[in-house]
């Protein structure tokens, strides 16, 4: 992945097959560590057509289990927040 993103606990999907990928994602979130991770899903630019692959898989498990998402710039990154957000009570 061209640039420099960092953080302090960033799961990098980068050759992984499609349900490897989805898995590694359930594992990072389940482990809860740090109060979010980043998710690195690439672009799609290696996949056929130069769509991606990767993203809208974790993108829709992300919602399907109720976390909340901030897509990066770039599209190929996301951050995901772990600790609970204000009630909307």
């Amino acid at each position: 992945m061209s640039g420099n993103l960092r953080h302090p606990r960033a799961v990098d999907l980068h050759g992984l097959g499609r349900w490897d990928a989805v898995e590694t994602v359930e594992e990072a979130l389940l482990k809860r560590s740090a109060a979010s991770i980043c998710v690195i899903t690439g672009r799609g630019r290696h996949s056929p057509g130069q769509k991606p692959v990767i993203k809208p898989l974790v993108d829709a498990y992300l919602q399907r289990n109720g976390y909340w998402a901030r897509w990066h710039s770039k599209g190929g990154a996301c951050t995901v927040d772990l600790e609970p957000g204000p009630s909307d009570d």
